[in-house]
């Protein structure tokens, strides 16, 4: 198959340019044309077959995202690349970026299990021993863009949520909203405050979330997680009405080699390796 690829990046961000810079560098070691692309100044190209754009994701079902004109313009006629911070960003000494591809950071076809290791073991990270389990469900709120992409209320995940899992379980339940995020008030569930994400979690007898790096957190500390998308999706389907059950967690290093797989360097990225990876993946 011929591939035409395009980069766009969002002016006057330097490091997100430096992101599509390296796309386009990758692109051109697999013999790619890959041209470079300002967010604002997207128009139609025919026979482009894969673009790449930096920053909170691609839009969910369709909806733009900084100035995502592209991501409505190409959807079913090129493979929309995302790139987003990595999820063990402040975990490494150098940056990674994670990948998804048309919106989804770890879609269906990406959930495949039994990956080499290789690539987690090569950054470095911890994980950490399994100790003791806390006592309360940790659930992580969304924030009130991600809600209103599928036309909900900011809230509204969260309280049906905690419904489901106060008619299964008679755990203490433990909100943490995102950072700069106004608490949602619901009757007998208490805030965190004051602690670490890394606190929170070690702390807590299962994490519960919609998306989010939480969820790869969650595996590093070897506490459950259930998740609808993203890292923590690799681990465990999102069931809060199993929240009580024993759960294995002998396959995390192989969950975490998983996760990895879609986390890349900007010098991998540039030599190629992410175009290779979504070669070998069937994405492209």
């Amino acid at each position: 198959m011929t591939h035409k690829a395009l980069a766009y990046f969002h002016a006057p961000v330097p490091r997100v340019r430096a992101h599509a810079e390296a796309f386009a560098a990758g692109c051109a070691v697999h013999g790619v044309e890959c041209d470079l692309r300002r967010s604002e100044d997207a128009t139609v190209e025919p026979g482009v077959s894969t673009i790449w754009h930096f920053g909170h994701g691609l839009g969910r079902r369709g909806a733009p995202m900084l100035g995502g004109i592209p991501f409505q313009t190409y959807a079913g006629k090129a493979v929309r690349v995302g790139g987003d911070a990595g999820v063990w960003n402040r975990l490494t000494t150098k940056p990674i970026i994670r990948v998804s591809v048309e919106d989804r950071q770890l879609p269906a076809h990406i959930l495949r299990r039994g990956r080499c290791s290789n690539r987690f073991e090569a950054l470095g990270i911890n994980v950490f021993p399994v100790g003791k389990r806390g006592d309360y469900v940790l659930v992580t709120g969304r924030s009130a863009a991600d809600a209103g992409t599928v036309g909900e209320a900011y809230g509204e995940w969260e309280r049906a949520i905690v419904a489901r899992l106060k008619a299964v379980t008679t755990r203490p339940i433990v909100l943490r909203e995102k950072p700069h995020n106004p608490p949602i008030d619901i009757p007998g569930v208490r805030h965190d405050v004051g602690r670490t994400c890394d606190e929170a979690i070690r702390g807590a007898w299962a994490v519960l979330c919609r998306s989010g790096n939480i969820g790869a957190d969650a595996v590093l500390h070897g506490v459950p997680v259930w998740a609808e998308e993203g890292p923590g999706a690799v681990f465990a389907t999102f069931a809060p009405e199993t929240v009580e059950q024993a759960r294995p967690l002998d396959d995390r290093r192989s969950s975490l080699a998983d996760i990895a797989a879609w986390q890349f360097t900007n010098d991998e990225i540039s030599r190629g390796d992410l175009w290779a990876h979504l070669q070998s993946e069937g994405v492209i």
